[in-house]
Formats: structure tokens, C-alpha cells, sequence
């Protein structure tokens, strides 16, 4: 399963420059390793990858392991209906599982987007930008965050020796 929310347009023209999928990928098994391919199609084109995901664990048909990628696009996109498609692919192997897409579930079909350069506002002469985000991916029971720290403490500990 999958949905879409689309989250800023601030020149209010109804069309988004940030947006999330959120995918909820089931298994037969008790649980898979997977990742995530996807893409977006600007009114009918071609398919551009614009994100991969994280590999991660699903657990049956637990809804409790889905997964968001929330994006921002920053510039070269534009206003136009997009749809997107999910690849969805086994971490271990590097194996196509399945693809899912604007044909599957029609929250993946015709968004309303744009980048963020085109939906810039404007007060009097004075332009306010939008700020630029990077993709963000998140998912249920996530510790990929400690990861973080990794660095830090690799670091942290290299200067302790020095």
C-alpha cells in the first residue's frame, strides 16, 4: 500500500513542491529486508529515479513498518501532474520484488508538484525563498538515527588518541 501528502505550496497556486509517500510493504514471510526505488513521470515522460530508500526490515503484513520518504524538490521540475512509482527490492539479493505505481493506487497518480524556485512568494518587491530540503526517509521502530552518532564518536575517539 501507498499514499501520498503533499505539503507546501506557498504561493498558493495548486501546485507542491514538497510531498511525502508513505509505503507499506507486506511480506508472506515473517519478515523480508527490502529497499525502495522511486520515480517520477512529469505528465506522462519518462520515469526519473529521484530517490532510493534505506534497506530496512517489513514484518508480515504488519502496518506498523511502513516507510516515508518526504522530498522537496529544489529545482528543474516543472509545474505540472506527476505520478510516481515504487520499486521495491530484496537488500540481500539485490532482486526486483515488485513495482507499484499510478495504475495500482491512485494517490501515486497526477500530484500537483513543482520545484521550489517556481513557488517562490512574492510580498511587494521583496521575494521570500523556500527553504531546500533534502529527501528524508523514516520508518516505524527506526534506529538508523544512532547511525548518526557513529561518526561522532569515531571521531571524538580518534581525537582522544592524538
Amino acid at each position: 500500500d501507498a499514499s501520498t501528502t503533499l505539503i507546501n505550496d506557498d504561493n498558493e497556486d495548486g501546485f507542491f513542491h514538497r510531498f511525502n509517500v508513505s509505503i507499506d510493504v507486506d511480506t508472506l514471510y515473517d519478515s523480508a529486508y527490502i529497499y525502495a526505488k522511486l520515480y517520477l513521470s512529469y505528465e506522462g515522460g519518462p520515469w526519473n529515479l529521484y530517490a532510493i530508500s534505506d534497506d530496512y526490515f517489513i514484518y508480515g503484513e504488519s502496518a506498523d513498518d511502513s516507510f516515508v520518504i518526504e522530498t522537496e524538490l529544489a529545482e528543474g521540475f516543472p509545474s505540472g501532474y506527476y505520478d510516481v512509482r515504487i520499486e521495491v527490492y530484496d537488500a540481500d539479493h539485490d532482486v526486483w520484488l515488485t513495482t507499484y505505481g499510478p495504475y495500482d493506487d491512485a494517490a501515486l497518480s497526477a500530484l500537483p508538484l513543482q520545484d521550489a524556485f517556481l513557488d517562490e512568494v512574492f510580498i511587494g518587491s521583496n521575494i521570500v525563498e523556500a527553504e531546500i530540503f533534502v529527501v528524508e526517509q523514516g520508518h516505524a521502530g527506526s534506529m538508523s538515527w544512532l547511525l548518526l552518532l557513529i561518526p561522532a564518536l569515531i571521531t571524538t575517539l580518534r581525537l582522544r588518541d592524538v
